[in-house]
């Protein structure tokens, strides 16, 4: 995790004071490394003894010490940033700036990804009675992808986009029930709303959403977050920030295997059986008729 990223995960441990000068941080590093602690404080719109008060709770020890290793952080992205295709880019640019952009994403969320976490959301999703998922666009595609690897294991899950259709779950769900919202930005109206109605009731809930202090992350049980998406502001689609949900998913998902093997593996036998079986029959299918076919042609 880069020292932005950790600026980013501890936000609801900060005071608003202190939480702005942390997003001020986030969203200008370089001119802080240019600033003193009353000139950080006056741009933060916060003090200079929130602003020392930060860099001690965040455990960076002061603003010298923070700037030393931002700008070491800052030196070794240089030229990194993500940018979305530009018009006219070459192939080979085009094909360049994506793999370049995927492989850091990939690597930033496997340092962001903890292993505790990890391991409290495969418990939870063992131990539910059952799982409901609700994702909007893009998101949507991620819950997708978690259903259809679960249901390989034998755990019934269901995802929902739309909310009118999602929210009567909530005031049947009982305590067993686990529920995981899917947000990249963290920020969805609908999904906040509808998590902040199961953390109402007191009931089990998950998030994943990018790394850093946001609505749905505090109002969900369990976060779990993928690096800050390598991806501009105002982008052409959803690339890095997929790629990175997807590789949270696979984690999880391998990582629930390699737990409860022993009591799914039959499971995993027999769903991948079936689909062998359909696919036989259907090259069987395939060849008689094409054998039928031929047969007519020379009559």
């Amino acid at each position: 995790m880069n020292i932005i990223q950790q600026v980013a995960s501890i936000g609801s441990r900060l005071t608003p004071a202190e939480h702005r000068v942390a997003s001020y941080i986030i969203d200008y590093p370089e001119l802080v490394l240019k600033q003193n602690v009353g000139q950080l404080a006056q741009a933060s719109g916060s003090s200079p003894a929130s602003v020392v008060r930060f860099f001690k709770r965040a455990n960076f020890g002061n603003l010298a010490q923070f700037k030393i290793n931002l700008s070491s952080e800052l030196a070794k992205q240089s030229g990194q940033r993500s940018r979305d295709v530009d018009p006219h880019d070459d192939y080979e640019i085009v094909k360049q700036k994506l793999l370049d952009n995927s492989i850091q994403s990939l690597y930033q969320t496997g340092d962001t990804l903890a292993k505790g976490i990890v391991l409290d959301v495969v418990e939870q999703i063992h131990n539910a009675k059952r799982i409901y998922l609700l994702g909007i666009g893009a998101s949507y595609l991620v819950a997708e992808n978690i259903v259809q690897k679960w249901m390989r294991a034998g755990v019934t899950m269901q995802m929902y986009q739309e909310l009118n259709v999602f929210l009567p779950l909530v005031e049947t769900a009982g305590p067993n029930d686990l529920f995981w919202f899917i947000s990249n930005s963290g920020k969805t109206p609908e999904i906040v709303w509808a998590a902040s109605a199961v953390k109402k009731r007191g009931l089990k809930s998950v998030s994943l959403t990018k790394v850093g202090d946001n609505e749905l992350s505090r109002v969900t049980r369990w976060q779990l977050h993928t690096a800050s998406p390598l991806e501009t502001e105002v982008r052409s689609a959803a690339t890095n920030s997929l790629l990175s949900q997807f590789l949270v998913i696979d984690i999880v998902y391998y990582f629930y295997l390699s737990q409860y093997y022993d009591e799914i593996a039959d499971n995993i036998n027999r769903t991948h059986g079936i689909i062998a079986e359909y696919h036989q029959a259907l090259a069987d299918n395939t060849k008689t008729t094409r054998t039928e076919t031929n047969g007519s042609n020379h009559n």
